[in-house]
């Protein structure tokens, strides 16, 4: 997951969920603000939970600003995303090719404009939105004897 704060008149930050180690200290922190477990508030940012994210958020920043205070700490609605990560996005696009060999071609093409918007153009998507009997190499424009 991607968290990406973006304040109407400040500096956007971005974090990769996946990268972060969060200290005990910072765990009860967000458990005492939120009064859920810390387990709870996770699941909460994956389901993109107000009061999860924000925490969550504010947990981040006090990393550069200690003195900030929860109840100082409230953004717009908007100001904070949660998005999926090019890897995730990889994953799921993955298990939805390999679960649903029946899927037709319109949903190849929108499968790949979602990952679209988490890496941009490349062969890969290409070959993901290619009619179902074009194998890989042929969808990407390569062939397969090129070296």
């Amino acid at each position: 997951m991607i968290l990406i704060y973006e304040p109407k008149d400040g500096e956007r930050r971005t974090w990769d969920l996946s990268e972060i180690n969060i200290r005990s200290s910072e765990g009860e922190d967000v458990e005492r603000v939120t009064g859920r477990e810390f387990a709870e508030v996770m699941v909460g940012v994956r389901a993109q939970d107000l009061v999860a994210v924000r925490a969550y958020t504010w947990m981040l920043l006090r990393r550069d600003d200690p003195a900030l205070r929860y109840t100082s700490f409230d953004p717009f609605i908007g100001e904070i995303l949660v998005e999926l990560s090019p890897a995730e996005r990889e994953e799921i696009a993955a298990n939805l090719l390999r679960d649903s060999p029946e899927m037709d071609d319109e949903e190849r093409a929108n499968l790949a404009e979602f990952l679209k918007g988490a890496r941009g153009d490349g062969p890969e998507l290409d070959a993901i939105a290619a009619p179902k009997g074009q194998d890989q190499d042929s969808a990407s424009g390569e062939s397969p004897t090129a070296g």
